[in-house]
């Protein structure tokens, strides 16, 4: 967005002094025609007092030009001063532009490493939960293995019982 701002407003001055020196060689060549006129006129005098009234309006002729060319020049410094105001300001936005973004950045950043440090917390946190999961899968494991030795003692214990309870009534018959 800057370069083509600066780009811009680089086209944008060249076309004003292109404009102001177009319109400078104008004056010139208007100035040296009118200059020639007058050559003319102050020959024509010589020969004839009737040229006077014509000399007098190419006076005003080159007091009209010149006050135009004034009237340029002041049109020229009038444009220059809003092109600098232009620019200043121009300036000024992208300088607040690159602030914003800078500050935007630097959230985006600070963002970004509080979710790197609460993904690398969740990592953490669940290797933790998968030790306890082993831990208590070894236990189950454990605890299964004890609940069949259990089952087995008690089948034993209870074929023994039996065992003993026929062995009694065989006794006893």
């Amino acid at each position: 967005m800057t370069e083509s701002v600066q780009v811009l407003l680089e086209e944008k001055m060249r076309e004003m002094e292109a404009a102001v020196n177009a319109e400078r060689e104008l004056r010139q060549q208007q100035e040296a025609r009118l200059k020639a006129e007058l050559t003319s006129l102050e020959r024509d005098l010589q020969e004839s007092k009737e040229k006077e009234s014509l000399v007098a309006s190419l006076e005003k002729c080159l007091q009209e030009g010149k006050e135009r060319e004034r009237s340029l020049v002041e049109e020229g410094a009038k444009r220059e001063a809003q092109f600098k105001e232009l620019l200043r300001s121009l300036e000024a936005e992208k300088d607040n532009l690159e602030e914003r973004l800078t500050n935007q950045l630097s959230q985006l950043n600070g963002s970004i490493a509080d979710y790197q440090q609460e993904a690398a917390d969740n990592r953490e946190h669940l290797a933790e939960l998968q030790r306890e999961v082993e831990r208590l899968a070894r236990e189950r494991a454990e605890l299964e293995a004890e609940a069949q030795s259990e089952s087995d003692r008690a089948a034993r214990l209870e074929e023994d019982m039996r065992q003993a309870q026929r062995e009694s009534r065989s006794r006893v018959w």
